[in-house]
């Protein structure tokens, strides 16, 4: 008996362990953490993504567009006509690390709707 709840809490483990790195469908604005997204005279870095159309647009520190793919917990977005691309770390549905040299990233976070009412109003 104590072999089967084993091999249950394992395969338990193993299969909510896949689903957290390939969360889908991933959609909506996301900010780089801690820019202010309200500001009018510098524009905050941001990632939009269209879970249907499976496309992108990106500012950090240039703009750029294209589709993307999720495998493996990594979001990879490919700039169209390009062969450059941007690799995000899925960390849950809310927030992705953009994978900088060094080993560094850069996190963004999703934008809900009263975030950006909340921001506007204590502005």
């Amino acid at each position: 008996m104590k072999r089967i709840f084993s091999v249950l809490m394992v395969a338990l483990l193993l299969l909510t362990g896949c689903q957290k790195n390939n969360i889908e469908p991933l959609a909506g604005a996301y900010f780089l953490e801690g820019s202010d997204v309200n500001d009018t005279q510098n524009m905050a870095p941001f990632l939009t993504l269209d879970s249907e159309q499976k496309s992108f647009i990106f500012f950090y520190d240039t703009l750029a567009a294209g589709t993307y793919t999720v495998d493996d917990g990594i979001l990879t977005a490919t700039v169209q006509g390009s062969q450059s691309a941007y690799r995000f770390e899925v960390q849950d549905e809310q927030t992705l690390a953009l994978l900088l040299d060094n080993d560094e990233k850069a996190i963004f976070r999703l934008l809900e709707a009263s975030d950006a009412d909340a921001d506007a109003a204590s502005s």
